[in-house]
């Protein structure tokens, strides 16, 4: 059928498409024979219709037409998705427009109430309109000495509003300090433990140190007690050992040592490690040039501590070592190894109980 309105021009176009020998080939359709129909033997134009006069015309065009129809239908179903998929943007830009315009109006109103609901607005309004009304309501004289209650109980709301202000204000400080104080207290405590635990650290690798160092040998000056062979008082060379499980000093007999050194002292046997001419012994035997260098063991006052290391009253083991330093980390060393050989319960007697604590003390010292 022609299109209403336009008949001449439909028939002109039908009479194209049927005798022009050159029908239209969609892009990516296989090409088609060229329609050479005559008007007048195989259709005629009517004033709105095309009439057909042989049924293989209409074959042949029903034909072409379904071998063309997928390559018609595939561009209106993208055109189709296209438009649906135009409109999805649309409404969800439009929706991204009028929420962002709602915001804008929201927090234009907030600012505008001071982020207030306006039924708050409202409750003050019908507040001040039922007052109003009330008021008019009574007698000048009654009205007057109401305004007067009113106006003297604001004030008192006024004043316990400050006060309450000014009692928060104080809690406020009071809490502020409360928490800056334990802060403080934290920060300290905090800080003593790192301390603590680096000190621990250090002390552990002196004594690794020192302990690894013994194990090769110091050399030490020993002063002897004097005796057969020896003259009291006498400087000899010697070399510092100490073996462990349990911890025993000894020192090298062969360089001036004696049978005391090759046996060895068990460091759970000493009282104590002094440093410089301290004991009695020291003092008499040592020169005060070499003070800064010398060190002591003291036995326990125990009797089996004195009978196993062969010592009188008031008398000690004297060494004298390179520096004051090493003399220094020797006996650090030397008291946190007496400390943990007491720790363990092994010896008891007068030591543990003059220094109950004595594992905790020498640990820094």
């Amino acid at each position: 059928a022609f299109r209403p309105g336009n008949a001449d021009l439909s028939r002109e176009v039908a009479d194209k498409l049927m005798s022009s020998g050159k029908p239209r080939i969609l892009n990516g359709s296989a090409p088609l024979g060229a329609l050479t129909y005559t008007q007048g033997e195989a259709y005629d134009l009517g004033r709105t219709k095309i009439f057909i006069k042989h049924p293989e015309t209409i074959f042949a065009l029903e034909a072409i037409r379904r071998t063309q129809l997928f390559y018609i239908v595939i561009p209106i179903q993208k055109a189709a998705r296209q438009l649906i998929k135009r409109r999805r943007a649309a409404i969800k830009v439009q929706s991204v427009i009028r929420g962002f315009n709602d915001r804008m109006s929201v927090r234009a109103m907030r600012r505008r109430f001071h982020n207030r609901p306006p039924r708050y607005y409202a409750g003050r309004i019908q507040r001040v309109w039922r007052g109003h009304k009330s008021r008019s309501s009574l007698p000048p004289e009654i009205a007057e000495k109401c305004w007067l209650l009113a106006t003297a109980q604001q004030r008192r709301y006024a004043a316990s509003v400050r006060l309450n202000a000014i009692f928060r204000r104080h809690l406020a400080k009071l809490y502020r300090e409360k928490r800056h104080k334990a802060t403080f207290t934290l920060t300290i405590a905090f800080r003593k433990i790192v301390a603590r635990l680096r000190a621990i650290r250090k002390a552990q690798e002196e004594e690794n140190r020192i302990v690894l160092a013994f194990k090769r040998g110091i050399p030490v000056r020993r002063c002897r007690k004097g005796g057969v062979f020896s003259k009291k008082g006498q400087l000899v060379e010697c070399s510092l050992f100490l073996e462990s499980e349990p911890w025993k000093i000894k020192w090298d007999p062969s360089s001036g040592g004696s049978s005391r050194g090759k046996l060895g002292v068990p460091l759970q046997l000493l009282a104590r490690v002094e440093r410089g001419r301290a004991t009695e012994q020291a003092e008499c035997n040592i020169s005060r040039d070499l003070e800064g260098r010398t060190l002591s063991l003291v036995a326990d006052p125990h009797p089996h501590a004195k009978a196993a290391t062969r010592l009188q009253e008031d008398e000690s083991f004297d060494f004298v070592v390179e520096s004051e330093v090493l003399r220094n980390q020797i006996t650090r060393v030397l008291l946190r190894l007496m400390a943990k050989s007491r720790s363990r319960g092994e010896v008891s007697g007068n030591w543990v109980e003059r220094k109950p604590r004595v594992a905790a003390r020498v640990l820094l010292s």
